[in-house]
């Protein structure tokens, strides 16, 4: 099931929900850094867990995505934050760094298809990555 990312009262709990960890873990010792990762598939900013065109419509707005990230950067003030390659420029943009998702996939994508010399080099090249972030992690 891919929820309505849009519908007011889905957005109302997920705000809630980032605060709630933001109020608990932000400043931990314990944690090394926080994945903006609650929207899309599997957290990952995209919709291919869905068949068809469907939950396009579903996604977030770009006004949306950027609520989502800002309410990460608030809840979350002084603990590292990281997003997927493929997140909204604009959480670079508050200084979030980004992050590979895995080292292979190989043979899921194609016969030689692999993130670290099929996806990651690419995105690392983006201008905007190394100018705001440092970087990919």
């Amino acid at each position: 099931v891919f929820p309505d990312h849009n519908s007011s009262l889905f957005l109302s709990y997920h705000e809630r929900l980032v605060r709630a960890f933001g109020a608990r873990y932000a400043g931990s010792a314990a944690i090394d850094h926080v994945d903006i990762g609650s929207v899309g598939c599997w957290g990952e900013w995209n919709t291919s867990c869905c068949d068809g065109t469907e939950c396009e419509a579903l996604f977030p707005t770009a006004s949306n995505q950027q609520a989502v990230i800002d309410w990460y950067i608030q809840a979350f003030a002084g603990t590292p934050l990281v997003g997927l390659v493929g997140a909204p420029v604009h959480a670079q943009k508050q200084g979030a760094g980004g992050r590979g998702d895995c080292f292979g996939d190989y043979g899921f994508f194609g016969s030689t298809w692999n993130h670290m010399e099929d996806s990651y080099p690419q995105a690392a090249a983006d201008p905007i990555i190394p100018r705001i972030s440092g970087g990919l992690i």
